[in-house]
Order: structure tokens, then sequence, then C-alpha cells
């Protein structure tokens, strides 16, 4: 329901804060889907073209924690502090 001015009335919250309308889903779902078919081609062409952005990307990827246990390449966690030299 809809008062006066146009806007829900109490009783109707509408779309939780910060979800995404069908659209939207849509769209970040497509994107997906095409990384997910290009994704070695995608960032050979992102770290040849756009290295301060590919860097960036590695960056945002990385954990913030140093003591987080993060899987290595192999899927293995990488080791802490006591595997350095």
């Amino acid at each position: 329901m809809r008062d006066a001015n146009g806007r829900f009335g109490p009783g109707n919250p509408g779309r939780p804060h910060g979800s995404r309308n069908r659209m939207s889903q849509r769209i970040a779902l497509g994107l997906l889907r095409h990384y997910a078919e290009h994704e070695a081609e995608i960032l050979a062409r992102l770290s040849r073209g756009h290295f301060k952005d590919y860097m960036r990307l590695i960056g945002q990827m990385l954990p913030r924690d140093p003591d987080v246990d993060a899987p290595d390449l192999d899927g293995e966690p990488l080791g802490g502090e006591e595997d350095l030299p």
C-alpha cells in the first residue's frame, strides 16, 4: 500500500536493503558465467593491457590478516611463519 506521496506505507518494508533487483541479478550472473568460461584469457589480457588494475585485483584478493591460512594453487593451505627461513 502506498501513501498519498507514493511512498510505501507501514507494514510493507519493500526490498531488503542491499538486495538486487532481478535485472541486476541477471547481469551479475551473466558476468560471472562469462568470466568462468574465459577466465584464463581475461586474466592474461588484464595483466598485459591493464597491469596496474591487475595488481590491484591481486591485492584485493589477498587476505588482510597475515595469520589467515590461505590455500595455495594446489589447494593445500600455505604454512604460517614457522615455515619461513
